[in-house]
């Protein structure tokens, strides 16, 4: 049987220059059904780069980030190809870094590298094509780390397709966040509102760690149990540390919005105006009764709301006495007296703020509850009242 050449076929079309209607549709159909055919058959040739690349030394290193629950899909194109990570981690917790949804074609191995991309820490080769590379690893100092993820499969003469892996970095540590919300947002210059890229956001509460990407973006898992202290840092810039609310009565996941400005490092800072924070949004303390005996249980817990994304605040709880003394408290259960010349912040990470037994040790009469939220980087907050957010709530002993 003649073997038809359709290429030359098409070529004929073309050079007779008699195409009509039906013969370009003809001229289509064909041209169409050749590409198809000839992807068919030599797909198996075509290994296509993924869109992380280039990402082949430790400069183009791919930032990672701890937890992250989307799916990322990296392919190794080449028997040559490396592909390089980056991200922060904190001493003394336990990470594990796996290759995973590995494709038959490639046999990946991970290697761990110190910031200097020079002195290799770890090393997984276990498994063989297609099987997932894990290991479990305590850093030593927090700071940036790197990993090369490389194919060390024996190549023959077949072609490689399947040639596909996603890599996860999970941590462990007696804090995680077991039921928690997902913070995310943009870190940019104050100045000239460019995205600021590999900012360092820590969360206080659970211990997680996240870095922006190139657009400044970057997205953190938090506890949904407490205040909880983020920290935004930046090489050439002013930290920013502030305080957000994590209360859900659901489970579920929530998302919440946190975009953050910062400052270069010979940047004066602007004088904050108390226009700029004029959100009230009735944050408070509630008392389980309004009016208790001795012997009764008192429990005081945060009545608090989501802030918008702009603003950074801290909060300080403090309790008057009827007899005329006030203390600040700064963890559960914790009093200290108040000092007019420091004013504490609230550390604990709970939502109750008092939960103890009405003793003789307090006095009968009305007590007043204080919450008051104030911008981050007011120098003096006792003389800035107007600027801030305070509210007032009252129990009585009798």
């Amino acid at each position: 049987m003649k073997t038809i050449n359709y290429p030359k076929i098409v070529l004929s079309f073309f050079k007779r220059g008699k195409l009509m209607c039906s013969n370009l549709f003809i001229l289509m159909f064909w041209s169409v059904a050749i590409l198809l055919a000839w992807v068919l058959n030599h797909q198996s040739v075509l290994a296509f780069q993924d869109r992380y690349e280039p990402d082949d030394n430790v400069e183009q290193a791919t930032v990672i980030f701890v937890d992250d629950e989307i799916p990322r899909q990296h392919t190794l194109h080449s028997p040559k190809d490396e592909d390089w990570f980056k991200f922060y981690s904190w001493k003394d917790m336990i990470y594990q870094i796996k290759a995973h949804f590995v494709g038959t074609d490639i046999d990946p191995v991970i290697e761990l590298y110190e910031s200097d991309s020079m002195n290799l820490l770890e090393r997984a080769d276990i498994g063989l094509e297609g099987d997932e590379e894990f290991f479990s690893w305590r850093p030593q100092s927090s700071g940036f780390y790197y990993v090369k993820v490389s194919d060390i499969a024996e190549q023959s003469g077949e072609c490689r397709k399947n040639i596909q892996y996603e890599l996860a970095l999970r941590v462990y540590t007696a804090s995680s966040c077991l039921v928690y919300e997902v913070v995310q947002g943009f870190v940019t210059d104050a100045i000239s509102g460019k995205p600021i890229p590999n900012a360092l956001i820590s969360n206080h509460c659970c211990q997680k760690v996240a870095h922006t990407n190139e657009r400044g973006y970057y997205t953190l898992k938090s506890s949904n149990f407490g205040l909880c202290s983020l920290t935004f840092k930046a090489e050439g810039y002013q930290f920013l540390t502030c305080q957000m609310p994590f209360f859900r009565s659901s489970p579920a996941q929530s998302l919440i919005s946190k975009n953050i400005q910062l400052f270069p490092d010979e940047q004066n800072l602007p004088t904050l105006l108390p226009s700029q924070f004029v959100f009230r949004n009735g944050d408070t303390l509630r008392a389980s009764q309004e009016v208790y005996r001795y012997g009764d249980h008192l429990k005081v817990e945060f009545d608090l709301h989501e802030l918008p994304s702009y603003i950074c605040a801290f909060y300080s709880v403090g309790m008057a006495y009827p007899d005329g003394r006030f203390f600040m408290i700064t963890r559960l259960n914790e009093f200290q007296a108040f000092n007019p010349s420091f004013l504490p912040h609230w550390q604990g990470t709970g939502k109750v703020v008092i939960d103890k037994q009405i003793a003789d040790d307090m006095p009968r009469g009305d007590y007043q509850l204080y919450l008051l939220r104030m911008p981050q980087r007011i120098e003096n907050p006792l003389s800035n009242l107007d600027q801030g957010e305070l509210n007032v709530k009252a129990f009585r002993i009798e």
